[in-house]
């Protein structure tokens, strides 16, 4: 669901839009109407409608057919199962997140905890976010804790500038809320601000951060790897047991960046790990050999659920970025 088109007085409609703009995810886009004569000529058609009463039956009263849309009605009194204008917004906004959890797979609750799968290459001239593209399904999501931020979107998706999230390490180096930027575009390393405070609506609001591509969503990493320095590992334990039990994903994909891991540890968060080795290179070859050995051997992680994989083609190039992918080879 990606379109809510909303009719009603102008002043009514004024306010819920502004109030929804700031509730509903972002990838929804709102477009209100205070006259039925222009909703109707409107050509595209929305997910859902949310029409005040009166304004419903004037609409019918011009196209009979259109009760046939899915349509949420405003009305003028307080029901026990609808909304109305006496209702806090927060209800409209808690209906509207139920219908689309039963249209959008991405956002219905799934029986069991999601699936934590880490990405790891020890090299810096490889875009992991551009890897897993070909591995990601539709509904999956891809963190990026790349240690130095992508120089560009491999994707054709258009950054969305936003007001109301912080911004780098001035999130974390602030006492109060950072302050706001027109420039600023959401990132883990917004998250990472939240992720410190442990903060009890994490996952709404990495939801409205995220953009979407195919079906697959992704939070990308943030320029610069300071973002990460004010979190220890129990705020990466709490945060990555959040995702596991209440995200509603049923696989996320987290990518650990290109340089050491500061500690083996961390793997046991994950329930499975996908290595990129450069097998044409010995020294990258040979670390990824014994990281492997070490971790199986330390207990971090058995030994069924480490992949290796060749990553060596999937270059960053003087003219872009390369297409090609490998599935690579068992380790």
């Amino acid at each position: 669901m990606r379109k809510i088109f909303i009719g009603d007085e102008k002043e009514y409609a004024r306010r819920l839009t502004n109030y929804l703009l700031g509730h509903l995810p972002a990838d929804i886009q709102l477009q209100s109407f205070t006259s039925p004569e222009i909703l109707i000529q409107e050509e595209e058609m929305a997910d859902l409608y949310l029409l005040g009463e009166d304004f419903y039956e004037k609409v019918m009263a011009l196209v009979p057919d259109f009760s046939e849309r899915d349509i949420f009605l405003i009305c003028n009194r307080q029901t026990e199962d609808g909304f109305s204008r006496l209702d806090p917004p927060k209800k409209l906004v808690s209906q509207i997140c139920d219908f689309r959890s039963s249209r959008d797979p991405f956002w219905r609750n799934h029986s069991g905890p999601c699936h934590l799968v880490a990405l790891y290459a020890p090299f810096p001239d490889i875009s992991l976010r551009r890897w897993i593209w070909e591995e990601m399904e539709a509904g999956d999501l891809y963190l990026g804790l790349q240690d130095m931020g992508e120089e560009e979107v491999p994707f054709s998706s258009e950054k969305r500038r936003r007001r109301d999230f912080p911004v780098g390490i001035r999130a974390l180096a602030s006492k109060d809320f950072p302050a706001e930027s027109e420039e600023a575009v959401p990132d883990m390393g917004s998250l990472c601000y939240y992720i410190h405070l442990h903060e009890e609506e994490i996952l709404d609001k990495m939801k409205k951060m995220l953009h979407r591509e195919e079906g697959k969503y992704f939070l990308d990493s943030p320029p610069w790897f300071f973002d990460f320095l004010g979190l220890q590992e129990d705020d990466y334990r709490w945060f990555f047991h959040t995702l596991r039990e209440d995200s509603g994903f049923s696989r996320i994909y987290v990518g650990l960046g290109n340089n050491a891991i500061p500690s083996l540890e961390y793997l046991s968060i994950f329930d499975r790990m996908i290595l990129l080795d450069s097998p044409d290179r010995d020294k990258i070859h040979n670390y990824c050999t014994r990281f492997v050995r070490t971790a199986i051997e330390e207990g971090y992680l058995p030994e069924s659920s480490i992949e290796v994989k060749d990553g060596s083609k999937t270059k960053r190039s003087a003219y872009g970025w390369e297409e090609s992918f490998e599935a690579g080879r068992p380790f």
